[in-house]
């Protein structure tokens, strides 16, 4: 299986125009997939630094400026995913899904649905795939192993495995160990890490170890904030010689 790159990036930060012309930067051939966070006030699973880029995606969502970042997107990537998390997407439903048609994204990821909400983790996967999306399960730390075999069994997409319980926050592991678990749990299924990855050498590291492909977002937050379109682009294009190796 061929190792995956997936960029982050929370809607409408730092800007729109900042962020459509990041887009456009992407070299070609380049990344996987893109995830665009749903701008949220109870990013609870975020850590510090991507909380803070809500804020200005609140300020600056525009579905107009988010369809034409969704439209270069699809010709620089070969997915884009919506990150929402429950209460945002069971309250805005409608105008989820609206999003999700209207910009042609490929499917939804909702990472503290498993954690705070398991009891109703059944019925809005199936509610998510039978609307023609493809449901991302997002595993971590301390989701148990029956959950993670569970929800598997019910979906038929790619795996989210966060390295950390939240991103930006650091705490000790074994990476090896790590990969090692969740591929012995899953290992049919491409299963990609993030949540903790903060250097090009994890990111080599990961892929050397058996994971299929690694999602980066906070790392490209200084980019975004220095307007660092060469920069972004430099670091882009390492992650696909890796990618490619």
């Amino acid at each position: 299986m061929k190792n995956r790159i997936i960029l982050y990036f929370t809607i409408g930060f730092p800007d729109n125009q900042t962020l459509q012309e990041f887009s456009e930067a992407i070299p070609d051939n380049s990344v996987d997939y893109v995830e665009l966070g749903y701008p949220s006030r109870r990013a609870y699973y975020d850590g510090p630094r991507i909380r803070e880029t809500h804020e200005a995606g609140l300020k600056n969502f525009n579905i107009n400026d988010l369809d034409l970042l969704t439209h270069t997107l699809q010709k620089k990537a070969r997915k884009i995913y919506l990150l929402a998390y429950h209460d945002d997407f069971t309250e805005n439903r409608d105008d989820i899904y609206n999003i999700l048609k209207r910009c042609k994204f490929s499917g939804l990821i909702i990472p503290d649905l498993l954690t705070d909400y398991y009891d109703e983790n059944i019925s809005l996967i199936k509610e998510i795939q039978g609307s023609g999306y493809e449901y991302i399960p997002f595993f971590n730390p301390s989701t148990p192993d029956k959950v993670i075999i569970s929800v598997s069994g019910i979906s038929d997409s790619w795996i989210y495995y966060g390295l950390m319980p939240s991103t930006g926050i650091n705490i000790p592991y074994n990476q090896d160990a790590v990969v090692s678990r969740i591929n012995s749990l899953i290992g049919d299924r491409e299963i990609n890490f993030g949540f903790g990855i903060r250097s090009i050498e994890a990111v080599k590291k990961l892929l050397s170890s058996g994971s299929h492909g690694v999602a980066i977002g906070t790392l490209l937050l200084d980019m975004l904030n220095a307007h660092d379109i060469k920069g972004f682009k430099e670091f882009v294009s390492q992650l696909a010689v890796m990618r490619n190796a």
